[in-house]
């Protein structure tokens, strides 16, 4: 798939699962250990709401809360208390670390939203960071998760 069609693939899912997501969330924060293979940041862990682990070489911010998980691990979302700047900083370092594979030459960016494309042998990753207006600093992360 070229670049454009990632682009595009990327910020269209982010947008739609922002959409449907902010009609569904709420504020409280959840803790614990979600008892998953994510990387927190160094954090506490989050309990993701639906029970279900977050798949390993996915990183999630410290202090993620809201956190949801599909069944099948492959969409995965969640707030945290994070300005926006630190949060993509972040996940720019981090998917480096995990050996995530930058996809196209430069990250989707629109104001305060961005989606990251990444590939690994055994799966491609999207990720879109959205400042959260009247909660700063906040953030809201999407992320889909495509098996090869």
């Amino acid at each position: 798939m070229s670049s454009a069609k990632w682009l595009r693939w990327g910020v269209g899912l982010g947008l739609g699962l922002s959409l449907l997501l902010s009609a569904c969330g709420g504020d409280a924060p959840a803790g614990g250990d979600s008892g998953g293979g994510g990387d927190t940041g160094g954090g506490a862990a989050a309990t993701p709401t639906t029970g279900i682990a977050v798949p390993e070489h996915v990183p999630i911010l410290a202090g993620a809360y809201d956190l949801t998980v599909t069944a099948d691990g492959t969409y995965i979302a969640y707030k945290a208390d994070e300005a926006y700047d630190a949060a993509v900083e972040y996940y720019q370092s981090e998917l480096v670390a995990q050996g995530w594979e930058q996809i196209n030459k430069n990250d989707a960016a629109f104001g305060e939203s961005i989606t990251l494309l990444r590939s690994r042998p055994e799966a491609n990753i999207s990720i879109t960071i959205q400042s959260v207006p009247g909660d700063a600093p906040s953030v809201r992360v999407l992320i889909s998760l495509t098996k090869k």
